[in-house]
């Protein structure tokens, strides 16, 4: 069985597509007027073979396809034509116009892309003009501020901004980089406020993971870190009832570290002891000696069972970024759910320069903390020691105060990443060598 032209062609439907007979006819003609052959012709040539074939249609025809405007349209070129002739008749879109209306599309004069950029520029001016007044607007306004607060006399009472203290001998060392150091004298927006300078010695005392002297003799119920926590506390209150000062001359607080692993050994220093000595009312390397003195005698292993590395070193307050009340900031806890986010550089000695030290806000990750912080932590302040130099090596302590520690330990936990980002990521690890320790710790007892 064969296939012919003539089978008719079904689709999975069951829709019988008709019959084109202009299919037929492969081999068509075009005429002298650009017409196809008529299909009269062609039927009369199919039945009379030996009759001669016209080339086309004669001048003068006037059948129906000769007489219409336009021929039979069966190409896409003339389509298309047929689309561009239209365009001025109001006629009904087909499917062929909406196909082809991409040709009705005209092109933008010279005129109008010279009108659409004139109106750019003219918007561009316009949003620069706004933002200059802007600007100048707010430089009033802060120029106002600044005349109001000059006629009235600025005391740390009536100071209402977070504010950086930093003793006047410090001040070429540890002013922030980028700004210029200012005096009583400049104006700007950085004002500055002499107030009496505070001799403030900070000693912090370090205590490693505890072992027990004879490991033989431990007994498996022998719980190691609370017995070396009492021990701890017992020393804290020896200390302080054998020095025979005042609390207003030193203050003291222990310390608990709060990070995972601390019952096991896994931190370096499982406990501290802070004291804060004021050398305007007594003689701060008698009282540092005796504070010394009487804790570790109190610690000794002998009496306690157990041994530990320990670590006593004394301070100075070199800077610090403090929120309001001013007057008179404590250095130790002021409620029941204060926290201590504490950080520990070691620096070799020549390392701490100008240039470094300036540049203090970067490395230690002061600044990225204090806007990571958020109010409901309670930041009080942020305070950076620096010791002296000890077999070639110093350390900076960066102390930070938070007033509601445990009551949202989730958003000052979430601090600390944005921190070690800043400390590690700083240029000046390419410079200069130090290490970083990191601590949460949790008050216990103060004085």
């Amino acid at each position: 069985m064969g296939f012919t032209d003539d089978k008719t062609t079904t689709s999975h439907v069951g829709y019988k597509k008709k019959k084109d007979p202009r299919k037929k006819n492969n081999a068509f003609q075009h005429g002298p007027e650009g017409t196809y052959p008529h299909p009269l012709l062609r039927r009369q040539q199919s039945f009379s073979p030996s009759s001669p074939v016209f080339s086309g249609h004669p001048l003068g025809c006037e059948c129906e396809v000769c007489s219409t405007e336009f021929p039979l349209r069966t190409h896409l070129l003339i389509d298309m034509s047929y689309s561009r002739l239209n365009q001025g008749q109001a006629t009904p879109k087909t499917s062929t116009g909406s196909r082809f209306s991409f040709f009705s599309r005209k092109k933008t004069s010279s005129c109008s892309t010279a009108d659409h950029t004139a109106a750019t520029l003219a918007l561009l001016k316009e949003q620069r003009r706004i933002s200059a007044a802007r600007a100048q607007q707010q430089a009033e306004l802060e120029a106002e501020e600044m005349a109001a607060a000059s006629q009235d006399p600025v005391t740390l009472g009536t100071l209402k901004q977070d504010s950086l203290m930093i003793p006047v001998a410090k001040m070429s060392h540890f002013f922030p980089a980028g700004h210029p150091i200012p005096t009583t004298s400049s104006t700007g927006r950085l004002r500055l406020l002499e107030a009496p300078e505070q001799q403030l010695h900070v000693v912090f005392h370090m205590m490693g993971h505890a072992v027990h002297v004879t490991p033989a003799l431990c007994s498996p119920l022998y719980d190691l870190y609370t017995h070396h926590r009492e021990h701890v506390v017992k020393a804290f209150k020896a200390a302080v009832s054998g020095v025979g000062v005042s609390s207003g001359v030193l203050q003291g607080m222990v310390l608990v570290n709060l990070e995972r692993g601390g019952e096991m050994g896994a931190v370096e220093f499982p406990f501290m002891m802070l004291w804060v000595v004021d050398g305007r009312h007594c003689d701060t390397h008698q009282v540092i000696n005796k504070v010394r003195n009487l804790s570790l005698e109190a610690l000794d292993p002998a009496k306690t069972g157990f041994t530990c590395p320990h670590y006593f070193d004394t301070f100075e307050e070199v800077a610090m970024l403090a929120r309001p009340p001013l007057e008179k900031v404590s250095r130790k806890a002021t409620t029941s759910s204060t926290g201590y986010i504490i950080t520990v550089f070691r620096v070799f000695e020549g390392d701490d320069g100008e240039k470094f030290e300036r540049n203090w806000l970067g490395w230690t990750g002061a600044r990225t903390m204090y806007k990571s912080l958020t109010n409901e932590v309670g930041l009080r302040r942020l305070t950076l020691h620096k010791s002296k130099p000890q077999n070639g090596t110093l350390h900076y302590v960066l102390l930070c105060d938070c007033s509601n520690f445990l009551t949202c330990i989730h958003q000052a936990v979430k601090a600390i990443p944005p921190q070690d980002a800043a400390v590690w990521g700083h240029g000046a690890l390419q410079t200069y060598s130090y290490l970083l320790r990191r601590y949460s710790y949790l008050l216990v007892l103060t004085l």
